[in-house]
């Protein structure tokens, strides 16, 4: 990521992909401050593994490619593939199983009464 005076660059192809502690995937931050945090998440080693997330913040996802599955609160069920875009609350239960392929732009914020990001991505 370069960052300029206000604006932050990326790319879709970058090299510099740094281990999840969440999901156990890999992730390139594009912004990380109080209020948001954003970047791309592709899997890693956790390819064709199912993986569990509980929500600390609202998440929004545009899938870039791949396809995969993802369950929410063990009930929802969606089909993962590009262009697929989703919104999902703070605290939902999430499960994930992806391919080799797949890689999304996230975008997590916080509620506002909660006024904590200070959990990471």
């Amino acid at each position: 990521m370069e960052a300029t005076e206000r604006v932050f660059v990326g790319q879709t192809d970058v090299a510099d992909w740094e281990h999840d502690d969440e999901t156990g995937g890999l992730v390139h931050m594009l912004r990380e401050d109080a209020a948001v945090h954003a970047g791309l998440w592709k899997p890693g080693q956790m390819v064709g593994k199912p993986f569990e997330v509980v929500l600390q913040a609202h998440e929004s996802v545009i899938v870039l490619t791949g396809s995969g599955r993802l369950e929410v609160d063990g009930q929802a069920k969606v089909e993962l593939e590009p262009g697929v875009i989703l919104s999902l609350p703070a605290g939902a239960h999430t499960r994930w199983v992806v391919d080799e392929e797949f890689s999304e732009f996230w975008v997590y914020s916080w509620p506002s009464s909660a006024g904590d990001a200070s959990t990471s991505t």
